[in-house]
């Protein structure tokens, strides 16, 4: 098979579905084993849902969103 490449550039964009009315981080982290470093925040919409997307500084290869307390 060949070979691909997945190029986001240098944006992360992250749809969430989650609890309505919670606020929401995207960290990112340049590989495995790194620290997650904190980015953009978003409270959810009554639908429960929402869009992140954060710039990035540097090419990144994990992202997670958290729920924030």
């Amino acid at each position: 098979l060949p070979a691909f490449e997945l190029d986001v550039g240098r944006y992360a964009r992250i749809h969430v579905n989650g609890i309505a009315g919670r606020t929401y981080r995207l960290e990112s982290a340049q590989s495995a084993g790194q620290a997650f470093s904190g980015g953009q925040e978003i409270t959810l919409s009554a639908e429960g849902v929402g869009s992140l997307v954060e710039p990035l500084a540097k090419p990144s290869e994990l992202f997670r969103v958290k729920l924030l307390p």
